[in-house]
């Protein structure tokens, strides 16, 4: 008797090219609470968008670094959304 190995099916999500990084930038201000950062975060087409976060960090820099890595995330799911809708 042949055995059939039956494996479950593979679903791949799409990825992202070298051409299709995020590119953006982020201003940090001091928000009206203590160890509360505004953070703005615009990209380049794209992902021409602004997005404001209210970020807790006791530093100003790793407020910086969290709302770059929100929008990143924030766009390549967009993106992914958009490549399974058609």
């Amino acid at each position: 008797m042949k055995r059939v190995k039956i494996s479950e099916p593979v679903i791949q999500r799409p990825r992202l090219l070298p051409g299709d990084a995020v590119l953006c930038n982020a201003i940090v201000d001091a928000h009206r609470q203590p160890g509360v950062w505004r953070v703005t975060v615009w990209g380049q087409p794209p992902y021409d968008e602004t997005i404001v976060y209210n970020i807790r960090a006791a530093r100003e820099d790793d407020a910086a670094k969290a709302g770059i890595r929100w929008f990143v995330e924030t766009q390549k799911q967009r993106r992914e959304d958009r490549l399974r809708m058609h």
